[in-house]
């Protein structure tokens, strides 16, 4: 579990780059999985970020805002 997240994290990243917005999200989906089991919350982070990009891209504006705030409110609480 520890190496599977920054695996998918990477896939979700590399299909979203290649506008494959449906795979991203099924990857994201999973990294957020992870990352809670695993209590990783940068990885979280990025995942929701991601997905909040997949979502927008796909016209989901209202899925895309949820997604990206609860990144937003994540990095706030990480300092970051």
């Amino acid at each position: 579990k520890n190496y599977d997240a920054p695996v998918y994290s990477l896939l979700q990243s590399i299909y979203t780059d290649r506008w494959e917005f449906d795979r991203s999200i099924s990857f994201g989906e999973k990294v957020l999985k992870l990352a809670d089991e695993l209590d990783n919350k940068n990885s979280k982070g990025m995942a929701l970020l991601n997905l909040g990009v997949s979502y927008r891209e796909k016209g989901q504006l209202s899925t895309a805002t949820n997604y990206t705030e609860q990144a937003r409110k994540l990095a706030v609480e990480l300092g970051d």
